[in-house]
């Protein structure tokens, strides 16, 4: 893994790096006393991991919007480099993947991992949930015998402060709309995705003769997408 030693990472957590095979530049070996926000430059420019004990970088990751590629910060209340060196190979072998593009906070019992970039990620779960659902609605709907007359997409400008000059701040919206093989009137269900304030991402659901809900996408799509079927299901045994 590339990985970039801030100047206050301890010289053996370094040396320990390097002889599981990971590529570690050190700021403290090549550009000492250099500023924070140019530490955050070099690990973009060369596409590194920053990994430190200064939470001063949280501050210009968050505040400031000066993100790298990934930063973890090791905060510890012991004195043990030893211990430090386990929690730190542990994060990079378990949770790896996840980094890049990411915060890491690593302490003696957890790690906290938040995306740098809340609006990528945004956009990445939105695009995953539209898949999911769009899939899961189409099989849900075929699979009660209806005969499907519309499906569609559409992607709708936020308005309010959220919205961005890219497309993370728009929300989706899904519908299908169906007939029953024994009656002469068109059902139809609408599923909408949107960011909450912190760029979590919201499914609103809407169907003829239910009541509009709405779910939190807080975690990770798999853990949500349950309960959503869940609601669907309801919603299709509902209409007339």
């Amino acid at each position: 893994m590339r990985l970039l030693a801030d100047e206050s990472l301890e010289a053996r957590i370094v040396e320990y790096l390097r002889n599981q095979g990971h590529d570690v530049l050190s700021i403290a070996e090549n550009v000492p006393a250099v500023t924070d926000t140019a530490v955050l430059e070099l690990a973009n420019r060369e596409q590194r991991i920053l990994l430190t004990n200064d939470k001063d970088f949280g501050e210009l990751a968050f505040r400031q919007g000066k993100a790298g590629v990934g930063i973890v910060l090791i905060r510890m209340q012991s004195e043990s480099l030893d211990l430090k060196i386990s929690r730190v190979a542990y994060l990079l072998e378990s949770r790896g993947a996840s980094l890049t593009g990411s915060f890491a906070v690593v302490s003696e019992n957890q790690v906290r991992i938040r995306p740098l970039n809340p609006e990528v990620e945004f956009s990445r779960k939105r695009s995953a949930l539209q898949i999911s659902i769009s899939e899961m609605l189409q099989t849900l709907i075929q699979a009660k015998g209806f005969q499907q007359e519309a499906i569609g997409t559409q992607l709708d400008a936020l308005l309010g402060p959220l919205q961005p000059d890219t497309l993370a701040g728009q929300e989706i919206r899904i519908f299908h709309q169906w007939r029953h093989p024994d009656a002469s009137t068109t059902d139809k269900i609408e599923v909408t995705i949107g960011p909450d304030p912190k760029w979590a991402p919201i499914v609103t659901i809407s169907a003829t003769g239910s009541e509009i809900k709405s779910f939190v996408v807080s975690g990770s799509v798999s853990e949500a997408m349950p309960q959503i079927r869940q609601f669907i299901i309801q919603c299709l045994e509902k209409t007339p």
